[in-house]
């Protein structure tokens, strides 16, 4: 059980620090570890295969041609 929660003043006061993911979670503050360059490579494509996908036009997935 959590006794202390976390403000998000509090949060905002921490100093920056790029090397984990920082999040505030209803009070609870959580460190994850950063994606690795691998992940985000993949994760690249596989939203511009699923993009790629979509239709073109569509009351839900209108998106601009370029």
């Amino acid at each position: 059980m959590i006794d202390w929660r976390m403000s998000l003043a509090e949060f905002d006061a921490l100093p920056e620090d790029n090397s984990q993911l920082y999040e505030l979670r209803e009070g609870v503050f959580q460190v994850f570890p950063k994606a690795a360059p691998l992940h985000q490579l993949m994760l690249v494509r596989v939203s511009s295969e699923l993009d790629s996908a979509l239709p073109m036009s569509g009351p839900r997935f209108s998106r601009q041609k370029s």
